[in-house]
């Protein structure tokens, strides 16, 4: 092997690694974006079916059927068998 093949099977090597890594990136931004834009369609959608925005209440004597009562955390992003 000369050297001029050697810098051509290393470059190809390095574009490879990059590729991959760019690809993975992309991947791992499409799934934080995807996460953060359900998460925010979530809070509109219970604002407007209670009517009342996170830690505003009820006015006076307004009798409300719904309230907030917490949340717990969902990894819309993991996968199970």
């Amino acid at each position: 092997m000369t050297r001029s093949d050697y810098s051509t099977e290393q470059f190809a090597g390095f574009l490879a690694d990059l590729k991959e890594s760019f690809w993975g990136d992309l991947q791992g931004q499409a799934r934080q974006t995807l996460k953060s834009l359900l998460e925010v369609d979530a809070e509109q959608q219970m604002e407007e079916y209670l009517g009342l925005r996170w830690y505003e209440r009820p006015l006076e004597g307004e009798e409300r059927a719904d309230s907030r009562n917490g949340f717990y955390e969902r990894d819309y992003g993991a996968t199970t068998k």
